[in-house]
């Protein structure tokens, strides 16, 4: 018997191919996974500044401080609270630092690896000016409750004087400004005199409020501001957090709480809220 044609062959393989080019109807999408709860019942004590990780097993850590008030209170201590992996009910909270008689205030939860680090500054004197960021680090952190710490340091910098510098942008920003705006900068800048020529007001205040970035290189560059100065700073270690440097400010007069990242080509980019009288988000 001779051999049967191919055509019914490829005429079933064209037939295959010209179905899947067909358009078909969109799937319906999935609806966005979104949802909003409290960790705790509302509570009328203070809370804020809140930090989140996501563990290596799926569940959320979660970081705030609480007490009577903020700085000026001495009851305030940094809280944490757990939610299971794949939703669920948040633990009782639980305390993740305390300083009796200092209040613990902003707080930054950051996963490295195997390395849980919470970032947060002891105000000592309940004002601003006085915060001196602190730092604990854990490696044992995924069992109910707060993480077992290995390790508490102090973030101690040492910033190159910035005060000469300072003053030279300020008589910019003044040469520049409407008549106007002026009364009102050049108070701010008399104010800020002061603590520009104070040594120990160059190297106290830095807080945190954003997550660190681990660059490319292995460099720690944690973002830090100060309400004395309404300035940003990079702390940034090349050993792990045992030591810490100061990079140079960013001087922008109203730029503080950054958050940093590291683009392709290795640069790092700032994003800065405002404390000033610009009313836009500052880029360094």
């Amino acid at each position: 018997m001779p051999p049967r044609p191919a055509f019914p062959a490829v005429a079933s393989l064209v037939a295959v191919v010209l179905v899947a080019l067909l358009p078909t109807a969109p799937l319906p999408a999935a609806p966005p996974a979104f949802e909003s709860g409290f960790v705790f019942p509302l509570d009328a004590r203070h809370n804020h500044a809140p930090g989140i990780v996501e563990l290596p097993d799926g569940q959320l850590l979660v970081s705030w401080y609480r007490g009577s008030g903020e700085r000026k209170a001495d009851d305030v201590a940094v809280l944490g609270a757990r939610r299971p992996a794949g939703g669920g009910a948040w633990s009782e909270p639980f305390v993740l630092a305390d300083n009796p008689g200092f209040p613990d205030c902003n707080t930054c939860l950051f996963l490295d690896g195997g390395t849980l680090w919470l970032f947060w500054p002891i105000i000592l004197d309940n004002q601003w000016g006085s915060a001196l960021t602190n730092y604990r680090t854990s490696r044992d952190f995924l069992a109910p409750g707060p993480p077992r710490w290995d390790w508490q340091g102090v973030v101690w910098l040492k910033p190159d004087d910035f005060s000469a510098r300072a003053r030279e942008l300020a008589a910019a920003r003044l040469a520049g400004m409407p008549e106007g705006d002026r009364a009102r900068a050049e108070e701010y800048f008399r104010r800020l005199d002061g603590p520009l020529g104070d040594v120990l007001a160059r190297r106290l205040g830095w807080q945190p409020r954003c997550k660190p970035t681990r660059t490319s290189a292995g460099r720690l560059v944690l973002p830090l501001y100060s309400d004395t100065y309404s300035f940003s700073l990079m702390a940034l270690s090349d050993d792990d957090g045992r030591t810490w440097r100061a990079s140079a400010p960013l001087i922008g007069f109203g730029n503080i709480q950054p958050a940093v990242l590291e683009r392709r080509d290795g640069t790092l980019v700032a994003y800065m809220r405002e404390n000033g009288t610009l009313e836009r988000v500052r880029v360094a």
